[in-house]
């Protein structure tokens, strides 16, 4: 750790190491439903956020699409977005034409919303790409605004500061080990060397038994254009149970009446 007393000269180098506990995550198959020059469609599985935030680095949606499955991230732009446990239909755009066009509608209306459902996407709140003669610089000048730090409520961690520093006090750490600048992602160790409670890359098994939201995007569609997913597991489990049950009770019936 620095000496505090130290004193900054020219040509000094600072390493700022910014740490996130990457969370790990279901092991389960991202699905291609279609690709045209305007979209790529996929089948979002549960349990992982669609672009990269908070503690969810590599394992997001667009992580695995460019480390596992070769795309270009930069060429999608993110229609819309689904809750991490929700599956289903997701519309990436693949070009400006067609993210402006849509950059709203699909989102529209979110009741309550105060960034989505608000007028500052013009009169009709962009539906169907309307945003009300505005130019997206415009736009998102004027989104931007209504999008500032007043919405959203952030609480400090305590204990943060005297955890790193401990982690500077009882070097567990030698910064010279990883070149974190350059780190690729087939390079990644299975724990962060800072962190033994952090796992950066790491899948884990679904099981049968899992419980999670029963929340699934079916279909969109829309001008010249419809996307639909298969059904989840859990949906064909609970169709067959109902049908199961309907036939035991129809037997039921059967014997009451005989």
């Amino acid at each position: 750790m620095t000496n505090p007393q130290y004193r900054i000269r020219n040509n000094d180098k600072f390493n700022h190491l910014v740490h996130r506990h990457e969370n790990e995550i279901p092991d389960l198959p991202i699905k291609i439903i279609a690709e045209t020059d305007d979209f790529l469609v996929v089948n979002k599985p549960s349990g992982l956020p669609v672009h990269p935030c908070g503690n969810y680095r590599f394992n997001s949606v667009k992580g695995l699409l460019e480390n596992e499955y070769g795309r270009d991230v930069n060429e999608l732009r993110t229609l819309y977005r689904l809750d991490r446990q929700t599956t289903g239909v997701l519309m990436f755009a693949k070009n400006y034409e067609t993210d402006f066009k849509h950059l709203q509608y699909l989102g529209f209306p979110i009741c309550n919303d105060t960034i989505y459902n608000n007028l500052v996407w013009g009169p009709l709140k962009g539906k169907g790409g309307d945003y009300g003669g505005k130019s997206i610089e415009q736009l998102r000048n004027d989104v931007v605004k209504q999008h500032d730090k007043k919405s959203w409520i952030c609480e400090s961690d305590p204990d943060y500061a005297q955890r790193l520093k401990e982690i500077g006090e009882n070097d567990l750490y030698e910064h010279d080990q990883l070149d974190l600048l350059n780190l690729k992602f087939d390079e990644l160790p299975s724990y962060d060397p800072i962190c033994w409670n952090c796992a950066t890359y790491q899948k884990r098994p679904f099981p049968d038994d899992h419980w999670f939201m029963p929340l699934h995007c079916w279909k969109y569609s829309g001008d010249g254009w419809s996307f639909e997913s298969s059904l989840p597991e859990w949906v064909i489990q609970h169709s067959d149970l109902i049908q199961n049950n309907i036939q035991e009770n129809k037997k039921e019936i059967q014997k009451i009446t005989a």
